[in-house]
């Protein structure tokens, strides 16, 4: 009986190991979505903004006024994701099959968890998104 006991016990302790890891496996998942949901939706705020009122700047390291904004997701007061963006214009190019010049701006996005890592596995969660906008003038 007391054999018996101590495998049950043994086994108990090891299976509740694998619970907590579940935890904190599916918290930096959720983090890693959530990064993903906001950094769209910032991409998407930018697609759609007249690209004669996009203004060259903005950071994806630092913070920037007027481009970039804490998230509170969760409703605690506290902010739980920064979201930076970027606006940079290439110089206009020529085109071989028209007499226009097409002008190019490239728009970055970054998504970072602000929450505490100890919930969860690996590092705070990152989302970089990418890309191009262009217009033609002749």
């Amino acid at each position: 009986m007391l054999l018996a006991a101590s495998i049950l016990t043994v086994l108990v302790v090891s299976i509740s190991a694998l619970f907590v890891l579940s935890m904190k496996t599916n918290a930096a998942a959720g983090d890693q979505t959530e990064c993903v949901a906001l950094a769209q939706e910032r991409m998407e705020a930018l697609k759609h903004v007249d690209y004669d009122a996009l203004h060259n700047g903005g950071s994806l390291d630092t913070p920037a006024t007027g481009y970039s904004e804490y998230k509170d997701t969760n409703g605690d007061a506290r902010n739980d994701f920064l979201v930076t963006w970027s606006v940079s214009f290439a110089n206009p190019v020529s085109g071989s099959l028209s007499a226009s010049k097409l002008h190019v701006a490239q728009l970055d996005v970054r998504c970072q968890s602000l929450r505490s890592t100890s919930g969860q596995t690996g590092k705070p969660k990152v989302v970089n998104i990418s890309t191009y906008r262009a217009r033609g003038v002749n």
